[in-house]
């Protein structure tokens, strides 16, 4: 029995670390899905981050950095997106 509930606990702990990482790479092909489907090119994503907007406390923006070009992505209503060309930082 106590070797049962110590294999439980291991699998319990293991999903909680592992599940994060799952969540994340599937944030970013949604975003990068976006991007491209608004006729962009994103080359090989770099970095997200997720920033909240100050005109608006509760909603959020990301940013994406391609080797390409950088990309602010908008969420707006009724499940559409805004994006937006940002200049690459030299």
């Amino acid at each position: 029995m106590n070797l049962y509930l110590i294999r439980t606990l291991a699998a319990v702990v293991a999903l909680f670390i592992v599940t994060p990482v799952f969540a994340v790479s599937k944030i970013n092909t949604q975003l990068i899905s976006i991007i491209r489907s608004a006729g962009y090119k994103c080359q090989e994503p770099v970095t997200e981050i997720e920033e909240e907007l100050a005109s608006a406390p509760q909603e959020r923006a990301w940013i994406v950095e391609c080797k390409n070009a950088a990309y602010k992505v908008l969420p707006l209503p009724h499940y559409s997106y805004h994006v937006e060309v940002l200049e690459l930082p030299e």
